[in-house]
């Protein structure tokens, strides 16, 4: 800590060695900060003893707009954390203040001053306060104004002479300088941390798409493997001569084992896919959108009986085909896996949160247990054998569409008894 200096003592339009000592020595220790409040909290505890106010505070400029960062008195620190904008605080001179601002240059006020200047009358704050000494000093570095700091002393008339002035103004240059070093510094460490998410997105894409090619070539030689075995076993049967039974169930196994490997291959592209943009991204009208997933599904639905129940719906932000296949994968899912004794029913419903779409699609199916609800969310996963059921890649095809865009999915237990899917989209992508 920069010992007390009395600078009272000096003759104005000097400065002795010891002033300029200290600030020699705190220009240096302001430049290691890396940290604003640190910075804030040394430059204006530096400040205070080197002029002898009674009260310091720290402003800044974000995005041009004024923001109070640090108040200090002697004996006691305001932190403001997040800043604040300068106009809401009411026990500062904001009118000298932003007049200082926009002048960049000092201004010294007292009450000589402020009755002669038609500007500082209008500030409320040395109207009703009647400081006796105050200065503006404005925080410049390399023609760009940082922001500014305001010294008072209720008390002691003409503290801010001009040797003192301009020792300030001094030191007003190494704050500045030094708030560009922190700034630089935080704007650096925001690139560092953006591209390691970055290259952490695409180490975990590609751990997913290493794993997902691994699994995929497992479930792809099955169906290849039975074409071979009965297309052999066929060829064999029709050699011999054996009962046309035998070459009907192999030719069944054959056409079976070609239309698995089929719905493999395309749902493997659509998983895949799933990321790449299809269209305009907009908000849609779901329900629009849900009505084409339901006309894919026509037969299906007759077939089943099923009843479905549409609720409002929110807008959501995605492009067309992708939200149409969201809702078309996951209304099938509910028709497939249904209880046998009874119709399905479907109700989908939704609601909007700010910029943040939630949908939900819940049945009246068997449900999914709790311990389960992350596992078939992933690809080729099938909690049983229902013949109807697809591949497995289904969910995993949703979930993939909807993490792209920064959303959210997860399985809860519907009202209706069965299985809720419920995701949420925001309406614009965060930042990296």
């Amino acid at each position: 800590m920069t010992e007390p200096v009395h600078p009272q003592t000096c003759p104005p339009g000097h400065c002795n060695i010891k002033e300029m000592t200290a600030v020699l020595k705190v220009c240096g220790r302001l430049l290691r900060h890396k940290q604003l409040d640190l910075l804030a909290r040394e430059a204006l505890e530096t400040t205070l003893h080197l002029s002898g106010a009674r009260r310091a505070a720290l402003i800044l400029l974000t995005d041009q707009i004024p923001e109070i960062v640090m108040e200090m008195a002697v004996g006691q620190k305001i932190d403001h954390n997040p800043p604040v904008p300068l106009e809401s605080i009411p026990n500062l001179p904001v009118v000298a203040l932003c007049h200082a601002m926009k002048a960049s240059s000092p201004l010294r006020i007292s009450p000589e001053r402020v009755m002669e200047d038609s500007v500082l009358q209008q500030d409320p704050y040395l109207i009703n306060v009647k400081i006796a000494s105050g200065l503006c000093l404005p925080l410049v570095y390399q023609d760009s104004l940082e922001g500014f700091l305001y010294l008072e002393h209720e008390t002691t008339p003409n503290l801010f002479h001009d040797a003192l002035t301009g020792l300030l103004e001094l030191m007003a240059l190494q704050i500045a300088l030094a708030i560009n070093h922190v700034r630089l510094f935080s704007k650096l460490e925001e690139e560092i941390q953006a591209r390691k998410r970055i290259e952490d997105k695409a180490n975990l894409a590609y751990a997913d798409l290493s794993l997902f090619s691994r699994i995929s070539a497992h479930h792809l030689q099955e169906p290849a493997r039975h074409l071979l075995i009965y297309s052999r076993r066929l060829d064999q049967l029709i050699r011999e001569g054996q009962d046309d039974q035998e070459a009907l169930l192999s030719v069944k196994f054959i056409h079976d084992s070609a239309t698995r490997l089929r719905n493999l291959v395309r749902d493997i592209e659509r998983y895949l896919s799933a990321t790449e943009t299809r269209g305009l991204m907009i908000l849609q009208n779901t329900r629009t959108i849900v009505d084409m997933a339901l006309y894919q599904l026509g037969q299906q639905i007759q077939q089943t009986g099923a009843i479905i129940e549409i609720q409002s719906l929110p807008m959501v932000y995605l492009d067309q085909p992708r939200l149409v296949e969201i809702f078309a994968i996951l209304l099938e899912n509910a028709l497939i896996h249904r209880l046998q004794n009874e119709s399905p029913r479907i109700r989908i419903s939704g609601k909007r949160d700010r910029d943040v779409a939630r949908i939900v699609v819940e049945d009246n199916g068997p449900g999914i247990a709790s311990a389960y609800r992350l596992k078939v969310l992933d690809v080729f996963e099938r909690l049983n054998k229902n013949p109807e059921a697809g591949t497995g890649i289904g969910l995993a095809i949703v979930r993939r569409m909807v993490e792209s865009r920064h959303g959210t999915i997860k399985i809860e237990t519907a009202d209706l008894g069965g299985a809720a899917i419920v995701f949420e989209l925001p309406d614009e992508s965060p930042s990296p």
